[in-house]
C-alpha cells in the first residue's frame, strides 16, 4: 500500500512539471513546434532512414550544400524514435509519427528516470526519504528541461542510464558477487555508445573497485574487470553497429570508435593484473600504463572529443550555446547547485562519522565521490548540472527526513500544532526555497533573445516550393531543413566546420567582395537573418548592405524578428 501511495504521489508531481513544461510558450510544443535547433536535426536524421537513408551513412546531405556534413551522434536514441514513429505510423502515417515520437519520448524517459531512480536508492533512503525523493525529483528545473516535451536529444536517455548505473553499483558495491557488477556494464556501457561524456561515469565506477583493491579487497578487482569487460563487449558491438565494415577502425575521438575500444581493453587488463597477479606494484604499473599506452596509440586524445575540429568555429559555437556557459552568479549557483551544497557536506559527515559501516558506506562513497566529480564541471559548463541534481538529491532527501523525525519525536515538549508547522516549514524550505531564490536571478533578456524558428521554417516551406539554397543563421537552419525541401549551409555543429567559417566570414564581412566571393562559390539562393537573436552577437550587424542583395517582405509577425533577402547573382 506504502508503495503505490509513493509511486502515485510521485508520478503526480512529475506529471505536474511535464505539463508546466509543455504549456512553455503557449504551449507551442503542444501545436506542433519543437523545444530547440538539436531537436529538429534529430528528426531530420532519423527521417532520413525512414525514408531509405543508409543507417552507416550519418551525412545531412541538405547541410553544408552543396557538400552536405556528418553528425557525430549515435544510433540508439534514433532506434528509440524509429521504434515510436513505427508503432504510431498505422494511425498518424510515418512523418506524424516521427513528430509524435520526438515530443513525447523525452517525458516517457522522465517517468523511466523516476521509477529507476526510486530503485536505485532504496537501500540507502529509509522511511519517508523515498517519497520525499520521489516529489523532490521534478522540482530541479534543469533537470527537467533535459525531459521536455517537444525535445528529442540524447541527453535524457543518458540520464536514464546514469541512474540506472547508480542503482546496480549501489548494490555491487556491498556485495562480493559479480551479478550487480555485471548489471551495472549494461547502462555503463550504453551511456558511452550513446556520448562518450558517459566514459565520465564509467571512471568514476571503476575507480571505486580500484579503490576498495588498494583496501585490500580482492573481490573488487574482479567486479571491476567484470564491469570493464561487459563494457567493452558492448562498446565493440558498438562500433560495428555504428560504422560500415571498411570503417571499423577508423579513429575519432567524438563518438565510440577504435580509440574507445582499446581503452576499455586496456583497462580490463588492468583489472585482470589486480585480481590474479601477486604483486601490488604490477597492478599499479598496469594502471599507470593504461593513460601512456594510449596516448602512444592516439595523441590527439588529449584533446577530448573536440580533437581535430575547427577551433574558431568551435569557439563560435561554445559563445553561443547557453549549456557551455559556465554558473558565474551566487544565485544562478543555489538555483542550480542548492541541494548539492547540503548534501556534499552531508555525504562527508556521513562518511567521517562512520555511519554505514556496513552496507552503505560505499554507495554513500559512490554519491559523495560523484558530486566531487561533477560539481566542478558543472560549475564551469551548466551541462552538467542534471548530473549533480541525481547525486545530491538523495543525500538532501535524508538530511529532510533526518529533521523532520527529530520534530516528530518533541511532541511531549513541543506544542503538537507548533511541531506541524515546523514541519511543513522544514518541507517547503526544503522543497521550494532554491527555486524562490534562482527566481530573483537577474536575467538579461535581450542577451538570450532566440527567435521563432518554427514559424519562419514553415513560412519558407510554403512560399518557395522549388528547393532554395539559404545562407542563414546556424541556429534555425534545422528547422529550416525538417519543415521544407530547402538546404542550408552553416549548422550548428562541429562537424560543419566549413559551412560554419563560410557563414561566419559572410556576416563579418566588411567589404562586399568576400560576401560575394562567399554567396558564389555557394550557390546562394536567399539570404536570412534575424538581428534580435543572440547568435548575433558572433556577427557584424553594422556591415553595408551589398545592392545584389534585394530585401523581401515578410508577413508582419516575422518581419519583426527576421531579415530575408534574395540574392541577386
Amino acid at each position: 500500500m506504502r508503495g503505490a501511495l509513493l509511486l502515485m504521489v510521485s508520478l503526480m508531481a512529475l506529471l505536474t512539471a511535464q505539463w508546466w513544461l509543455a504549456e512553455r510558450h503557449d504551449g507551442a510544443y503542444l501545436e506542433g513546434e519543437l523545444h530547440d535547433t538539436n531537436s529538429y536535426m534529430r528528426l531530420v536524421r532519423v527521417r532520413n532512414l525512414i525514408e531509405g537513408g543508409d543507417w552507416h551513412d550519418h551525412t545531412i546531405a541538405r547541410a553544408n550544400a552543396p557538400h552536405g556534413h556528418t553528425l557525430h551522434w549515435s544510433r540508439p536514441l534514433d532506434a528509440l524514435l524509429l521504434a515510436g514513429a513505427a508503432s504510431m505510423a498505422p494511425f498518424l502515417g510515418w512523418t506524424d509519427g516521427l513528430h509524435q515520437a520526438g515530443v513525447w519520448l523525452s517525458p516517457l524517459l522522465h517517468v523511466l528516470t523516476l521509477l529507476a531512480l526510486l530503485w536505485a536508492m532504496r537501500p540507502l533512503l529509509v522511511g519517508s526519504g523515498l517519497l520525499w525523493l520521489g516529489l523532490l525529483f521534478p522540482l530541479q528545473l534543469f533537470l527537467d528541461y533535459q525531459f521536455a516535451p517537444g525535445r528529442p536529444d540524447h541527453h535524457a536517455l543518458i540520464l536514464l542510464l546514469f541512474v540506472c548505473a547508480l542503482g546496480a553499483q549501489i548494490r555491487a558495491l556491498p556485495s562480493k558477487g559479480l551479478f550487480w557488477a555485471a548489471v551495472l556494464a549494461l547502462p555503463l556501457g550504453l551511456m558511452a555508445w550513446v556520448s562518450i561524456e558517459g566514459l565520465l561515469a564509467a571512471a568514476l565506477a571503476l575507480s571505486l573497485f580500484l579503490a576498495r583493491w588498494l583496501r585490500h579487497d580482492g573481490t573488487s578487482a574482479r567486479q571491476g574487470m567484470t564491469v570493464a569487460l561487459g563494457m567493452l563487449l558492448i562498446s565493440s558491438l558498438a562500433v560495428f553497429i555504428e560504422h560500415p565494415i571498411e570503417d571499423l577502425f577508423i579513429v575519432v575521438y567524438d563518438k565510440i570508435s577504435i580509440v574507445y575500444v582499446v581503452l576499455l581493453s586496456l583497462t580490463v587488463i588492468a583489472f585482470a593484473i589486480a585480481a590474479f597477479a601477486p604483486y601490488r606494484w604490477l597492478v599499479l604499473i598496469a594502471f599507470a600504463a593504461i593513460p601512456v599506452v594510449q596516448f602512444l596509440l592516439f595523441p590527439n586524445i588529449l584533446h577530448g572529443p573536440l580533437a581535430g575540429q575547427d577551433a574558431v568555429f568551435a569557439a563560435a559555437i561554445f559563445q553561443y550555446a547557453g549549456e557551455t556557459s559556465p554558473v558565474s552568479s551566487g544565485q544562478a549557483f543555489l538555483l542550480h547547485f542548492g541541494p548539492a551544497c547540503l548534501a556534499l557536506p552531508h555525504g562527508i559527515w556521513h562518511l567521517r562519522r562512520g555511519l554505514g559501516q556496513g552496507t552503505n558506506r560505499w554507495p554513500w562513497i559512490l554519491l559523495t565521490a560523484g558530486l566531487a566529480l561533477y560539481l566542478p564541471l558543472a560549475v564551469l559548463q551548466v551541462r552538467w548540472a542534471p548530473y549533480v541534481s541525481l547525486l545530491a538529491l538523495p543525500g538532501y532527501c535524508a538530511i529532510l527526513t533526518s529533521i523532520l523525525r527529530r520534530f516528530s519525536g518533541n511532541h511531549g515538549r513541543v506544542h503538537v500544532f507548533t511541531a506541524a508547522m515546523a514541519q511543513t516549514a522544514v518541507v517547503l524550505g526544503f522543497g521550494f526555497g532554491f527555486l524562490l531564490l534562482g527566481a530573483q536571478i537577474p536575467g538579461d533578456r535581450e542577451a538570450n533573445l532566440k527567435c521563432p524558428q518554427d514559424a519562419m521554417a514553415e513560412y519558407l516551406d510554403r512560399r518557395y516550393k522549388k528547393p532554395q539554397r539559404i545562407l542563414s543563421y546556424m541556429t534555425i537552419a534545422p528547422a529550416i531543413l525538417y519543415r521544407g525541401p530547402h538546404e542550408v549551409i552553416a549548422t550548428p555543429y562541429f562537424r560543419n566546420a566549413q559551412g560554419g567559417r563560410d557563414t561566419m566570414d559572410f556576416f563579418r564581412a566588411m567589404d562586399v567582395q568576400t560576401a560575394f566571393e562567399i554567396a558564389d562559390r555557394r550557390g546562394i539562393d536567399l539570404v536570412l537573418t534575424c538581428p534580435a537573436d543572440r547568435e548575433s552577437r558572433l556577427y557584424r550587424l553594422d556591415r553595408p548592405l551589398p545592392i545584389w542583395l534585394e530585401a523581401v517582405e515578410l508577413p508582419p509577425r516575422l518581419g519583426r524578428w527576421y531579415r530575408l533577402y534574395r540574392v541577386l547573382l
